[in-house]
């Protein structure tokens, strides 16, 4: 009789904080993922609903084809319309800010203004590397026949990317070197959505305390992956249940960032050329130095860390990757803009920051600067 009370009560006491959290409290909602064969996983279709943390609350609306946009996508072009697509991660699926907000929204709506109708259109899904984002880029963006494709490349996109520093799960878009140095996609398994995950992830409860709060969430071990032999050698037990003929399993730390950024420079040549081949101009865009633009603000220099310590910048360095991206851009004539000195100098003028507080994407501020930065190198290159 007691657990029967006890049970009762805690079935009452969840059912009260559940419905207190419905009616007075602003909770987020979780958007879902779904399995794509041309692609891997990415956000599911027609669905909408409010991202909350304790920076933002935002209304997202995907449309059909899982795109966080208020439109559909058409290959048909408005006539006389130019057509920018812009590829990357969770900056590019922009949750954090209103569409009107983001830098491409804003881009959009000041090139119409000023007489050269266009369309942006975004691909953005969180988690995604420049492996996942060259399938994209082949397989769906270019079926809408954009002028120009611009790929947003950010800090954690190698480890994003790259199968030599981090386990994989099984339907993770991933591509390794093979015996000659060529590109190889490793197979996939079809992702299948956790049913307790998502019948769980309609309590509010769970994605207050979870989602919107991050209690219980585990330790993203992907950052600390080159600087830590311990986590490296469990790394390298999940690289064994997936790819054992594929990726050595005694890398050193050097080795694993030299392959890693092989792999990058690559996937950045082949998207270049396959962008070029069906009609589209390409531009790889660096989102710049994060503690220098940070330190703007607060009038500080961040301690900076000796190259040879660091020289892949997958480490204390992570945040100088642009100076990599550069040369690779330099080494193949693709066109670059590191948005460091444009953040820098907003965040300067301003004494504003371009990131949230609490949350490392760019704010409403930042989408701003971006798009003004953006606009002239643009409009150039669409000449």
């Amino acid at each position: 009789m007691r657990l029967l009370l006890c049970a009762v009560g805690l079935l009452f006491g969840f059912a009260l904080i559940e419905g207190g959290l419905r009616l007075f409290f602003d909770v987020t909602d979780v958007p879902r993922s779904t399995w794509d064969v041309s692609l891997g996983i990415r956000t599911d279709g027609n669905q909408r609903g409010r991202y909350v943390s304790d920076d933002y609350a935002v209304d997202y609306s995907y449309n059909s084809l899982g795109w966080n946009q208020p439109r559909e996508y058409t290959p048909i072009r408005k006539p006389g319309a130019t057509r920018i697509a812009v590829v990357g991660d969770s900056f590019v699926e922009a949750l954090h800010v209103r569409h009107d907000d983001t830098f491409f929204g804003r881009a959009e709506r000041r090139m119409t203004e000023q007489g050269r109708p266009c369309e942006w259109y975004s691909f953005g899904v969180s988690g995604y590397g420049t492996g996942a984002e060259y399938m994209l880029i082949r397989n769906h963006v270019l079926d809408f026949s954009p002028d120009l494709t611009i790929l947003l490349f950010i800090g954690n996109d190698v480890m994003d990317t790259s199968p030599y520093l981090r386990g994989v799960n099984p339907w993770d878009t991933v591509f390794l070197l093979d015996g000659r140095g060529n590109l190889q996609l490793a197979p996939t398994e079809p992702f299948r959505p956790n049913k307790l995950k998502r019948w769980l992830g309609k309590s509010a409860l769970v994605r207050y305390l979870y989602y919107q709060k991050r209690w219980f969430r585990p330790r993203n071990r992907r950052f600390a992956a080159v600087a830590n032999q311990t986590t490296l050698k469990e790394l390298d037990r999940r690289h064994g249940q997936r790819f054992a003929d594929l990726v050595p399993q005694d890398l050193s730390d050097n080795d694993r960032g030299r392959l890693s950024w092989q792999v990058v420079e690559k996937l950045l040549v082949a998207m270049r050329d396959e962008c070029n081949r069906r009609g589209s101009k390409f531009l790889l865009l660096w989102g710049g130095n994060r503690s220098v633009i940070r330190g703007a603000v607060a009038g500080e220099t961040p301690a900076s860390t000796p190259q040879a310590e660091d020289p892949w910048c997958l480490g204390p360095r992570i945040h100088e990757q642009g100076e990599l991206l550069s040369a690779i851009a330099e080494r193949h004539g693709i066109p670059f803009l590191d948005l460091t000195d444009a953040l820098v100098g907003y965040a300067k003028r301003t004494g504003q920051n371009v990131y949230f507080e609490h949350d490392g994407h760019w704010s409403r501020r930042g989408h701003q600067a971006v798009a003004d930065t953006i606009l002239p190198l643009v409009e150039d290159l669409l000449r």
